[in-house]
This record gives structure tokens, C-alpha cells and sequence, in this order.
């Protein structure tokens, strides 16, 4: 279910109000087909509305996407109506792009999740200090302390290591990602997060999700030492991910077993082709290739078909034109 709409405020509420009534008043039975809701900014709904949306039962529902206009904060009242949402027990997907007025509001997002949660995505822009969470300012707030910590399967930030690292290690965190199998970040990571994930890179991580230009230079994903699948995001200002098969040590190549592109228009195709035509051969692990548009780009769907055609029976080329279509990035391929 899509609570986005690009109508004015008044008419997108008087849309959700009818869809809610469907789903309370005249058809409830069909809240049990919905799996996926993505909702865009909560700011603009009306009270009521924003209470009935996060209070239907959802039975089935195994996917939220929730997000913020750009330049809006979410307050602690959208905090605690986001968390009735992940609140649902049947809920095994969360991504979060908000912009939060603090950083206690982070905390308050995850009290109700259930250990069926798997996949966790944030993206929250707070500044989450150390000084603003000192366990009496956060009682008075009766953030809740949970008992055990539910093992992730995948874990992406978009933040900071300075707001993710403190974020994970904070007592009230409900998450352990010791075990992840699939990491994705933006960032250079930080000695302080490292140190948070040194096990799980070590020992438990496949898929690992790239988006950041500095990690090419300042990090080497060889330290990963279970890798077998790359979800590679292309720079905006350029072809960053022609770099990163290079971090890769010749000694290591061998396992990685698939590889997703995230193209943009500055991407040079040829050059990805030439890259992987020349690594074909330390690369002999290789049986999935993944090329993705991000956006419609007419030109290059157009020349796609002129490259890659060194590609053998042993490896699986697949082209995803379907800019609309998003593929979770811990989804693996192999």
C-alpha cells in the first residue's frame, strides 16, 4: 500500500480518510492482502488520520517504509505513531528516512518491534550524542529497556559513524548485529563502529551494500572475509564502484559470486564493461552480474545490448530497465 500522493495537503488527507474508511467500515477483510506500506510524510496528515493509519490491524504486513519531506523534523508524537507501525508482529522489513528533532526520538522508534524483525534500514539525521542519553534524562522519558536483543539478519545506516556507533552500543538499542549477513552503509566507517561490527565482519557477512566514495580509498574490503555478493552503488559524480573491484585483493576474488550494479547517468558503461571483461579471470568465482537503473535513462537502454557480450554460459547477466522497481538491497542473488 502507497501513502504517497502529489495532490495538496487537504485533498491527500481527504484520499487517506476514504482508503481508512474502506479498510475499517466497508471492507476490512482486505487489510489481510496488504504486505507493504510505504508512507510518505506523516507532518501532513491530520491527527485522526495519522491515528487510524498506525492503529489497523495489519495482520500480513511484512515490509514499512516510512519517510520525511525533505527539510521537515519529525517530533516525539510521530516517533511513538511510527513505532505503533513497527510495532506489528508480523513485520519483518523496516526502513526509516526521517529526519528526527532528537535523538531520544531513535530510541523511542523501536520499543514495540518484535524479534520477527529482520532487515532494519535507517536513515534518521539526528545528532546522537552521548550526553543526551544518560540513563536518568532517559527514564523521566520511560524509554523502555528491553530484556534480550533481537539478531538481526541485515543492517543498513545512512548516518554517521558518530550516530550509528553510540545509536548501537546504547543499552536501550534493541538490535544485535553480531550475526548480520548482509551490511550496507554510506559512510567510512570509524574505529568506534568497527569495533561494534568487528565479529560480524569478520565472521558473518555475504552481501555487503557500497555507497560510500571515501571507503575506496580509506577502507579495504578484503577484511570481510566471508564475502561472496557486492550491491555496488554508482557515484553521482562519477563511476565510483570501477574502483571498489580493485579494493578487493587478487587472493580474495575468486569467491565473490554476484555483483549488482546501481547505474546512474554518469556511469560509464563502457568502461564497467571493460573493468569486468579484464577481471573476468581473477574474478572465476563470478556467476551473477545485476545491472540496475535508478533512474528511466533512454540512451543507455538503447546501448545496453551492444556490451558484455564476453560474458560466458557461466554467468548470469541480468538488466533491470525498470526504474520503478526497487530490489531490497540485502535481497540475495545467488
Amino acid at each position: 500500500m502507497y501513502m504517497h500522493s502529489p495532490d495538496t495537503h487537504e485533498e491527500s488527507n481527504e484520499k487517506i480518510a476514504r482508503l481508512l474508511d474502506i479498510l475499517y467500515d466497508e471492507s476490512p477483510e482486505l487489510i489481510r492482502y496488504i504486505e507493504h506500506l510505504d508512507v510518505g510524510p506523516l507532518t501532513f496528515m491530520k491527527e485522526k488520520i495519522q491515528d487510524d493509519l498506525c492503529d489497523l490491524p495489519f495482520s500480513h504486513l511484512t515490509s514499512l517504509k516510512v519517510s520525511s519531506q525533505p527539510g521537515f523534523r519529525f517530533d516525539t508524537r510521530e516517533a511513538c505513531l511510527i513505532a505503533r507501525l513497527i510495532g506489528t508482529p508480523s513485520l519483518e522489513s523496516v526502513f526509516i528516512n526521517c529526519i528526527f528533532n532528537g535523538s531520544l526520538d531513535l530510541l523511542l522508534l523501536w520499543e514495540r518491534c518484535t524479534d520477527r524483525l529482520k532487515h532494519v534500514e535507517v536513515c534518521s539525521g539526528v545528532m546522537y550524542l552521548r550526553d543526551a542519553l544518560k540513563s536518568d534524562f532517559a527514564e523521566r522519558l520511560n524509554i523502555k529497556v528491553p530484556t534480550s536483543r533481537i539478531k538481526l539478519e541485515s543492517f543498513g545506516t545512512h548516518d554517521t559513524p558518530d550516530v550509528t556507533g553510540p545509536w548501537l552500543d546504547d543499552f536501550r538499542c534493541p538490535f544485535d548485529v553480531s550475526a548480520i549477513t548482509a551490511f550496507q552503509f554510506y559512510f567510512p566507517l570509524d574505529d568506534f563502529l568497527e569495533n561494534i561490527l568487528s565479529s560480524a565482519m569478520s565472521n558473518t557477512i555475504e552481501l555487503l551494500s557500497v555507497h560510500s566514495y571515501e571507503m575506496v580509498y580509506r577502507n579495504d574490503i578484503s577484511r570481510f572475509l566471508k564475502i561472496t555478493q557486492l550491491d555496488i552503488d554508482g557515484d553521482r559524480k562519477g563511476g565510483t564502484y570501477l574502483d571498489w573491484l580493485h579494493t578487493i585483493r587478487p587472493e580474495n576474488r575468486p569467491r565473490i559470486e554476484a555483483i549488482r550494479f546501481r547505474v546512474y547517468q554518469e556511469v560509464d558503461i563502457p568502461a564497467l564493461d571493460k573493468l569486468l571483461c579484464d577481471a573476468q579471470h581473477d574474478f572465476s568465482g563470478l556467476k551473477i552480474v545485476e545491472i540496475h537503473l535508478s533512474k528511466e535513462l533512454p540512451d543507455l537502454m538503447r546501448s545496453a545490448g551492444g556490451y558484455f557480450k564476453w560474458i560466458g554460459p557461466n554467468i548470469s547477466l541480468g538488466w533491470n530497465f525498470d526504474h520503478k522497481s526497487t530490489v531490497p538491497w540485502y535481497q540475495r542473488m545467488v
